[in-house]
């Protein structure tokens, strides 16, 4: 889809462990002294796109260059949270039945209901 000169290829990357660390700080009395330190396992995450994902921006690539376009990569994964919230109240909004709603009318008894 193009819009205002891009290619817009928009994609849902997986957060995958790459690599674990060990890391080691040193622990303090509450007056400052050094009384030793304590090792932690820490987990290294990247992003991994799967193959669809993959050749879909080669696509694009391949279309954006040959139309003379910019190519736009939009990965929904890494998007902020306040997007990401606005984006399901929209998706689910349209997907959601409209309700028309009109005023109650006078009724004959006096406007009782």
């Amino acid at each position: 889809m193009s819009s205002g000169g891009r290619v817009k290829v928009v994609v849902k990357s997986r957060r995958v462990p790459i690599r674990s660390l060990e890391v080691s700080h040193p622990v303090f009395t509450p007056s400052g002294m050094l009384v030793g330190a304590t090792k932690k396992r820490v987990v290294v995450y990247g992003f991994a796109l799967d193959e669809g994902y993959r050749r879909a921006i080669e696509e694009g690539n391949r279309l954006s260059s040959s139309l003379g376009l910019e190519l736009e990569v939009v990965d929904t994964s890494k998007s902020g949270l306040l997007r990401r919230v606005l984006s399901h109240i929209q998706r689910r909004s349209l997907a959601l039945p409209t309700f028309m709603v009109t005023p109650l009318e006078t009724a004959t008894d006096g406007g009782k209901v």
